[in-house]
């Protein structure tokens, strides 16, 4: 937080939460594909819940901005 108090200064924080969900729901989905599928799909799972995890940011930031912002100020 750069301690302007902005909604700016907000954004690590919406990014960190989403990597959070994304983490806990590549856990536990992933740790089942890779039982079912074997080893040859951990690519893919780590791949994917780095995507999710930049998807789930974005969007968390973006509604927190857009809809949340004067709250933030």
């Amino acid at each position: 937080m750069d301690g302007t108090g902005g909604a700016q200064s907000w954004h690590p924080l919406w990014y960190a939460a989403g990597a959070v969900l994304a983490l806990m729901i590549g856990g536990m989905l992933g740790r089942s594909f890779v039982q079912e599928r074997g080893r040859r799909v951990l690519p893919v799972v780590i791949t994917s819940t780095l995507v999710l995890a930049a998807v789930l940011g974005w969007a968390l930031d973006f509604v927190m901005y857009a809809f949340y912002a004067p709250d933030f100020h």
